[in-house]
């Protein structure tokens, strides 16, 4: 039976010169998306036969970028599922050679509704990436992320917090985001890793961050005082996506700063390490940006200078001015 259902999902099989294959069906398929889906292989293998490419789809593409590496991309989680998405719906069932055509709509739409360069280039590079891969696959012949162009005018973002902004944010939101704010200010991590952890997470002063990349490597970042304190009290964050996007854009309005991100936290902390004499190798392992192998994976193994390079951070409670000696204390709230 080349078509079944298995618990809820559908489940479809077929023989390729003597190999089979299979493949579930996310929830949600019907037995109708299934009969396409065994309609495709059958296609494929006459077209083998034959010695014809397949007629492939931009959701084919789409189907083999998630299923090779798209899923791994720490963007995935967040925005970038949702504008595969938005591309997929657009494309339907079209051929994969109309991906110029695809992105051209993209494009007249993004304009049409005022949407900015940025926005509109994310969903165009998903399309110019489709085309280049497709090439790799040798799906096509053609060249065609060469026939797709990006929307001009797009500006870089150089958006660079000062302490006295992010006290402020911390003022105007509600507490327990104001907790998280802080938090964020303090490690660098981004808003997944920290609404992942739990109490096993915070080892000899230091946060056991899953950065959940494709080779599943562990980072341990030192706490600064005023972090080790919300990590006793307030891990794990009693917080969703929904409500962090909800009270922040409330915090950020009321503070005057409609246009502060919530990674721009993450910015503040690299940036503050910086001023703080932290050289590139602690900063980098701190925040997670090394292609290096880490081994950092126990407690032992974090560096007294990332715990150096932290320890004297806060946002409340202390003033006056900065000494400068090799020993002094880097604070945020003056």
């Amino acid at each position: 039976m080349p078509i079944r259902k298995r618990h809820d999902r559908w489940e479809v099989r077929v023989q390729i010169d003597g190999r089979r294959i299979e493949e579930t069906l996310p929830a949600g398929a019907t037995r109708a998306d299934a009969k396409q889906v065994e309609a495709r292989y059958r296609r494929s293998i006459v077209d083998q036969r034959v010695g014809r490419k397949p007629q492939r789809t931009i959701a084919d593409a789409l189907d083999e970028w998630e299923a090779t590496g798209a899923r791994a991309l720490r963007s995935w989680a967040t925005d970038l599922r949702y504008r595969a998405n938005a591309v997929r719906v657009l494309a339907g069932s079209r051929p994969l050679e109309d991906l110029p055509a695809l992105a051209s709509e993209i494009r007249q739409r993004g304009l049409a509704a005022k949407s900015s360069p940025a926005n509109v280039n994310r969903h165009l590079t998903i399309c110019k990436r489709l085309a280049n891969l497709a090439v790799k696959w040798q799906w096509t012949d053609s060249a065609l992320g060469q026939r797709i162009d990006m929307v001009p005018g797009e500006r870089s973002r150089d958006l660079r917090l000062t302490r006295e902004q992010v006290r402020k944010l911390m003022s105007k939101a509600e507490p327990r985001l104001a907790d998280f704010v802080l938090f964020l200010a303090l490690t660098g991590l981004r808003r997944s890793e920290a609404l992942r952890l739990t109490p096993d997470d915070i080892v000899n002063g230091c946060v056991r961050v899953d950065t959940r990349s494709k080779s599943a490597r562990l980072r341990m970042v030192p706490l600064a005082p005023e972090a080790a304190k919300i990590a006793r009290r307030a891990i794990p964050f009693d917080l969703t996506i929904d409500s962090i996007e909800g009270m922040w854009g409330r915090a950020r309005e009321a503070a005057g700063m409609p246009d502060v991100w919530l990674t721009d936290l993450r910015h503040f902390f690299g940036t503050q390490l910086v001023a703080r004499g932290a050289d590139a190798a602690t900063v980098r392992d701190l925040m997670g940006h090394s292609s290096l192998a880490v081994t950092s994976r126990y407690v032992q193994a974090v560096p007294a200078a990332a715990v150096r390079a932290v320890k004297g951070l806060f946002v409340r409670g202390h003033s006056g001015a900065v000494k400068s000696t090799r020993h002094q204390k880097s604070r945020i709230s003056r």
